[in-house]
Protein backbone atom coordinates (compact mmCIF):
# COMPACT_ATOMS: atom_id res chain seq x y z
CA UNK A 1 0.00 0.00 0.00
CA UNK A 2 2.44 2.46 1.13
CA UNK A 3 4.85 1.91 -2.54
CA UNK A 4 1.23 2.58 -4.64
CA UNK A 5 1.29 5.59 -2.43
CA UNK A 6 5.00 6.59 -3.50
CA UNK A 7 4.10 5.70 -6.87
CA UNK A 8 1.29 8.07 -7.12
CA UNK A 9 2.90 10.65 -5.57
CA UNK A 10 5.39 10.89 -7.91
CA UNK A 11 3.49 10.77 -10.70
CA UNK A 12 1.57 13.40 -9.61
CA UNK A 13 4.36 15.51 -9.21
CA UNK A 14 5.90 14.12 -12.28
CA UNK A 15 2.24 15.67 -14.17
CA UNK A 16 2.67 18.80 -13.19
CA UNK A 17 5.36 19.68 -11.99
CA UNK A 18 5.72 23.55 -11.76
CA UNK A 19 2.18 23.95 -9.64
CA UNK A 20 3.26 21.02 -7.40
CA UNK A 21 7.17 23.01 -6.43
CA UNK A 22 6.03 22.94 -3.04
CA UNK A 23 4.86 19.46 -2.92
CA UNK A 24 8.23 18.20 -4.65
CA UNK A 25 9.68 19.78 -2.19
CA UNK A 26 8.06 18.46 1.07
CA UNK A 27 8.48 15.21 -0.84
CA UNK A 28 12.13 15.43 -1.11
CA UNK A 29 12.43 16.42 2.42
CA UNK A 30 10.45 13.20 3.78
CA UNK A 31 12.49 11.06 1.40
CA UNK A 32 15.63 12.28 2.46
CA UNK A 33 14.96 12.00 6.52
CA UNK A 34 13.87 8.67 6.23
CA UNK A 35 16.68 7.94 3.81
CA UNK A 36 14.55 6.35 1.03
CA UNK A 37 17.19 5.91 -1.72
CA UNK A 38 14.03 4.91 -4.43
CA UNK A 39 12.07 8.01 -3.36
CA UNK A 40 15.24 10.35 -3.89
CA UNK A 41 16.33 9.03 -6.84
CA UNK A 42 12.71 9.28 -8.82
CA UNK A 43 12.55 12.34 -7.53
CA UNK A 44 15.95 13.47 -8.42
CA UNK A 45 15.39 12.51 -12.15
CA UNK A 46 12.05 14.11 -12.38
CA UNK A 47 14.05 17.53 -11.25
CA UNK A 48 16.79 16.67 -13.61
CA UNK A 49 14.15 16.27 -16.57
CA UNK A 50 12.16 19.68 -15.82
CA UNK A 51 15.42 21.38 -15.85
CA UNK A 52 16.36 20.20 -19.22
CA UNK A 53 13.29 20.79 -20.62
CA UNK A 54 13.54 24.47 -19.36
CA UNK A 55 17.33 24.77 -20.69
CA UNK A 56 15.89 23.07 -24.13
CA UNK A 57 13.07 25.92 -24.44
Amino acid sequence: MIEEEKLDIVAKIEKNFELNLPEFYKELKKAISTNNRESIYKLSKIFTRYQFKKLDN
